[in-house]
């Protein structure tokens, strides 16, 4: 029953349009959100939303010129499709293969109706105050992930971080990400080099590719967010399955990461505290991870310290947080 219940939930948001849909992949991907039995169907709106017809046109339409110049021939039916826009294929007239995100039409006039609607709903929640210590000034916070929205439907920003991303791990043949095409590449319009890979949600297609290593490349993924983390402090913020893939012509498999719609800073504290937090994870020291949800800045001022080492204790207790209770810190942080 719960399950047929997420299944609607799930086609509900795709027919309320991209703002929620987008809502609804970051769900799938909290599990303090949502239990086990409402994941699997969100989790389909990763990269199972229906596509929009005139793909091509729309292309044509947003580059102009340059489409007629640098294009061969555009794979008609889209690879891909979510929740900001679709992907095809395509062919360059240098014969190199791409793969070109074009973006649903009038997505910023749909963006500013939900968001209005949404902010209401909101800034209406900061009358109630369930916090211990936890800053949650809900319409701030919806402030802040509006102005995510609206930068994630500038694929301008998208490229950059692309190329942040591969700028940091220049020297890393165990991660990579598509080559932009800047010149082919605008507001609406995303073209990069085409990688092909298996994608990490289809767990059964890796373990049975004997190019494949699924540890060595488990061991990569996590690499690569400890090293955003806590030695570049840029990351990827929406590193959901179908973003990843494995690049089965390298041995064991060269993690690719490809969406970069989302991505974040963190300042010196908060590299600090992000390593802080590892530590405490690790050895589920509840005092620690408090000393580093207040060095990220995170906890409000003049916090109930008590109360907040308390309830983490208390969920370490009933194992409702993945911890690495047992590992060697020194052999987890050395990445970073």
């Amino acid at each position: 029953r719960e399950r047929r219940a997420a299944r609607r939930v799930a086609d509900l948001l795709v027919e309320l349009g991209p703002t929620y849909v987008k809502l609804g992949q970051i769900a799938s991907c909290r599990r303090e959100l949502v239990d086990t039995e409402w994941a699997p169907p969100l989790q389909r709106l990763q990269d199972q939303v229906p596509a929009f017809p005139g793909g091509e046109a729309e292309l044509r339409r947003r580059l102009g010129r340059r489409f007629e110049e640098r294009f061969e021939a555009v794979d008609g039916a889209p690879v891909a499709a979510a929740s900001l826009g679709q992907v095809h294929l395509a062919t360059l007239r240098d014969g190199r293969r791409v793969a070109v995100k074009v973006q649903r039409p009038n997505l910023k006039a749909i963006y500013d109706k939900d968001v209005a609607l949404l902010r209401t709903i909101f800034k209406a929640l900061d009358r109630f105050k369930v916090s211990v210590g936890v800053d949650q000034a809900w319409g701030a916070i919806f402030d802040d992930a509006a102005d995510l929205l609206y930068r994630e439907i500038d694929y301008r920003c998208e490229a950059a971080h692309a190329r942040e991303f591969a700028e940091n791990f220049r020297d890393a043949p165990w991660v990579t990400t598509p080559e932009i095409f800047d010149d082919l590449s605008t507001e609406h319009v995303l073209t990069m080099a085409y990688v092909p890979g298996v994608s990490l949600k289809d767990v059964a297609a890796i373990e049975a590719d004997p190019s494949l290593d699924a540890k060595s490349l488990a061991r990569n993924l996590a690499r690569c967010y400890l090293l955003q983390f806590c030695r570049h402090g840029f990351f990827n913020t929406d590193p959901h399955a179908g973003n990843l893939a494995a690049d089965a012509a390298i041995p064991k498999g060269r993690l690719i990461v490809y969406d970069f719609e989302q991505a974040a800073r963190l300042d010196e504290n908060e590299r600090a505290g992000a390593l802080m937090l590892l530590e405490a994870l690790l050895d589920e020291d509840a005092e620690l991870c408090v000393d580093a949800f207040s060095t990220m800045g995170v906890l409000k001022e003049g916090y109930d310290r008590e109360a907040i080492v308390a309830t983490v204790a208390d969920n370490f207790r009933a194992g409702r947080v993945a911890t690495g209770k047992g590992a060697a810190r020194r052999g987890a942080t050395a990445a970073a």
